[in-house]
């Protein structure tokens, strides 16, 4: 027998309709075919089955129990059929609404964004891009070349060191020659071993260590000794130094420097207000280093006297409280701090406070009169804006001196013209010019130094560098060529530089001089191949293995003793041996 889906109600067999709460009956099941599966507990079902299943005992007759209600659908009253066609009709009613409603919402946000950026003033509108330049872009700048300096302080490469010359005869002693140098070096040590080959042979190797303190060095064709120093304790028994041991090189926490410079720059940005930054009307912007002209705006930070008085006060108060420059110089210093004041008797804390809260009172003092003075000399900050890019900073006093100025011109798509100058009484006193073009990932250019009177100091040109890879020295690949004067005639000097991958691995620094004779007054050396080769791989560089000496202890007399010794060692039994000595 059937039962109501709904309520339960038991229905006979041909009934369509509950009579308890007026359902639809369901479907009378299907002829159930031979074998098959329990609809209960899926137990396989053999051609003979009974009307149960032999294994739950499930009425295999009966239709399948349908699925249970969802937890979140509400209940239904029983007397009322159930409703499948309402909520569809509902949401396609709703949709519209909420169609709309995003449509306003995305309306709303792009017409604040656009009254906020045409009613900004101008005020606003100089903070914001000299934030963008200077505390955005300026700042990564200045982390990048921090990371790669740093970088160069744990430096560990192997590296071989070749030249050629246009002389024949020369070049015969050069060939299978060549300067080696392994060097694994960190804060506190520092391993390195020497090798020169000359015409194929090794002539002299040499080791130099330094550990904590300790300092080592070792000649093998002069003496199979390797000599130790203890600098700490040599330190301390003639000069009652302690701690030399502790000695490190510092490395730059770019962390704190980053902090430091965006909270200086942050004290000088606070002097912009709406009174004291306008915009210019004219819709194109002055290159005048570069003789051209761009469209955009300008604006005009010109500070009064009070202005840059609560500047000065503001900069005073920060160098006096400012705990981030106290600690990037003792983080700085690192372990050298505890040895500097065991050296010199100071707390180098204490005179750091007192130099800057001594600064401070020095500015609060000054204050009121660099306001005036900074007033009076018409001091005015413009800044242009082009494409929403800055294309021009200059900081200039009246009668046109400019204190510093930035120009960028960007002729077309990757490249760009930028120069720094300064001037004074109509006149540059100083410039760098630099031309960029960028393709495919690779640098294009040439940076020109020039000083008062446009006289040149150096001029490097670079092709094809590429910023992605560099030697174990930091260098970039690419071709370079260096042009500087050679003395006061005017006459130019040109170095040629290559940084490149080798054939045999790692990175050659090929360094090409032309006309040397210029420089040298030789006729043998009117051109000179220098290429010094580093590996990508950590160094090779190892201690000696033979007997040691602790040398600590000697007398000074002692030292002057063995240097005299080794040096003669080195005159007589080696380069005596060698006919390019005394040629």
């Amino acid at each position: 027998m059937q039962t109501c889906t709904h309520c339960g109600q038991p229905l006979d067999q041909n009934a369509r309709f509950c009579p308890n709460c007026g359902a639809s009956a369901p479907p009378p099941p299907p002829p159930r075919a031979s074998g098959g599966f329990c609809h209960n507990c899926g137990e396989l079902l053999s051609g003979d089955a009974g009307a149960f299943c032999p294994n739950c005992g499930a009425c295999l007759d009966a239709a399948p129990p349908p699925p249970p209600p969802a937890p979140s659908s509400p209940a239904i009253p029983a007397a009322s059929p159930i409703p499948v066609v309402k909520k569809p009709a509902k949401a396609r009613r709703i949709l519209p609404f909420v169609a709309l409603f995003a449509v306003v919402l995305a309306g709303a946000g792009a017409a604040i964004a656009f009254f906020t950026g045409v009613f900004a003033s101008p005020a606003d509108k100089f903070l914001a891009y000299q934030k963008e330049l200077l505390l955005e872009k300026g700042l990564s700048d200045l982390m990048d070349n921090t990371r790669q300096i740093n970088g160069l302080l744990g430096l560990s490469t192997d590296m071989t060191l070749t030249a050629r010359v246009d002389d024949p005869d020369i070049n015969q002693y050069l060939d299978g020659s060549a300067l080696r140098l392994k060097v694994d070096m960190d804060k506190r040590a520092l391993l390195a071993n020497l090798e020169f080959d000359l015409m194929g042979s090794t002539i002299l190797t040499g080791a130099l260590t330094y550990d904590n303190g300790t300092l080592g060095f070792c000649l093998p064709e002069l003496d199979d000794t390797y000599y130790l120093i203890d600098l700490a304790q040599l330190a301390r028994r003639s000069g009652g130094i302690e701690g030399l041991e502790d000695l490190e090189i510092p490395t730059i926490p770019a962390d704190l420097l980053h902090d430091l410079a965006q909270c200086y720059i942050n004290v000088v940005l606070d002097t912009v207000n709406k009174d004291n930054v306008t915009q210019l009307d004219g819709k194109v912007i002055r290159l005048d280093g570069l003789g051209k002209t761009v469209d955009g705006q300008t604006y005009v930070f010109r500070p009064s006297a009070e202005d840059i008085e609560g500047m000065v006060l503001r900069l005073a108060d920060t160098l006096e409280k400012d705990k981030n420059l106290r600690g990037f110089v003792t983080t700085l210093l690192g372990s050298n701090q505890a040895l500097i004041e065991r050296a010199t008797g100071v707390d180098l804390e204490d005179v750091l406070d007192d130099a800057l809260s001594q600064a401070a009172n020095n500015l609060r003092a000054q204050a009121a009169e660099i306001g005036r003075t900074m007033e009076s000399s018409g001091f005015c900050w413009y800044l242009g804006v082009s494409g929403g890019k800055v294309c021009m900073q200059r900081l200039e006093l009246d009668g046109g001196d400019v204190v510093l100025a930035y120009e960028s011109y960007r002729p077309g798509k990757g490249e760009r013209h930028d120069l720094y100058y300064m001037e004074s009484y109509g006149s540059r006193d100083f410039a760098a010019d630099l031309t960029i073009a960028e393709e495919n990932g690779r640098y294009s250019g040439e940076c020109v130094l020039t000083t008062s009177y446009d006289q040149e100091l150096y001029r490097v040109s670079f092709r094809d560098v590429d910023k992605t890879k560099r030697s174990a020295l930091g260098a970039c690949y690419g071709d370079y060529q260096i042009i500087m004067p050679v003395d006061y005639s005017g006459d130019l000097y040109a170095m040629n530089f290559s940084v490149m991958k080798a054939a045999q691995g790692g990175t050659d620094h090929i360094f090409d001089f032309d006309s040397l004779a210029d420089l040298t007054y030789t006729e043998e050396l009117r051109g000179l191949t220098v290429t010094l080769h580093t590996t990508d791989q950590p160094s090779t560089a190892a201690k000696p293995r033979t007997h040691t000496q602790d040398i600590t202890n000697y007398d000074w007399w002692q030292y002057e003793d063995l240097m005299e010794r080794l040096s003669d060692t080195l005159t007589h039994d080696v380069l005596s041996q060698l006919d390019v000595y005394y040629r």
